[in-house]
């Protein structure tokens, strides 16, 4: 099949193409529903250890490089911590009345890191709750840490809070924002596909090259049709 058929063929149906797009648009934006504000509160630590002391002992590597080194695995450590129940359960017992859930806390909880800066990121439909949540969160950390990090060689593991952001409202994803846009595009495939389903199942002959298909014959001569302009 040619390309000028198939242009025939979607020109003979247009308005399959133009209906059934705006009726999925109209229909998607008379019953869209705005996603709830969720807004975001996030936490930036420096994790690091006291360098060890030599005491006599021949060191291959400068130990304020193996301080940093184990700050970082510590660091990683910590990233899976704060996520877990154990901790979320600390966090939990700190807010008082405000009675948040254990999992509610560590499924709202990402840590990201970035060498010995860890970043905490929670994310809340309430900003005062957000608010306390976060503080709570730092308040864990810098008297509780021991509880959740073990000893390396005896030094206690040094957590400093060096930045807290939020709660600040965080816009909705590109899901969302394409979301109508997406329906309309899917249904105009969906036309597509139909006008060409319509147009295999329909025995209408309108043309000679239809005669000829459907009559397996070859016709020698057709009249032409009249134009509006001659009558």
């Amino acid at each position: 099949m040619e390309l000028r058929q198939y242009w025939h063929i979607l020109r003979r149906r247009w308005w399959l193409l133009v209906v059934l797009p705006a009726l999925v648009g109209g229909l998607s934006w008379l019953t869209y529903t705005p996603p709830a504000p969720v807004y975001q509160y996030v936490i930036r630590l420096v994790v690091g250890v006291e360098p060890l002391e030599e005491d006599g002992m021949a060191w291959e590597t400068d130990p304020r490089l193996a301080a940093a080194q184990a700050s970082e695995y510590i660091a990683d450590d910590l990233s899976v911590i704060v996520s877990e129940t154990a901790f979320a359960q600390a966090v939990s017992a700190r807010l008082g009345d405000l009675q948040v859930p254990p999992g509610a806390i560590a499924g709202a909880t990402v840590a990201e890191k970035q060498h010995r800066i860890l970043t905490i990121t929670i994310t809340w439909g309430a900003p005062e709750a957000l608010e306390r949540i976060g503080e709570a969160v730092v308040a864990t950390l810098e008297s509780e840490a021991d509880r959740f990090l073990p000893l390396i060689g005896g030094t206690r593991t040094q957590i400093a809070v060096v930045g807290q952001h939020g709660p600040f409202p965080v816009g909705g994803g590109l899901r969302q924002k394409l979301d109508i846009p997406l329906r309309i595009v899917l249904a105009l495939i969906a036309a597509v596909a139909f006008t060409f389903l319509w147009e295999y199942l329909d025995d209408t002959i309108r043309s000679r090259t239809d005669v000829e298909r459907y009559t397996r014959t070859q016709l020698l001569s057709e009249i032409p049709r009249r134009s509006r302009r001659w009558r």
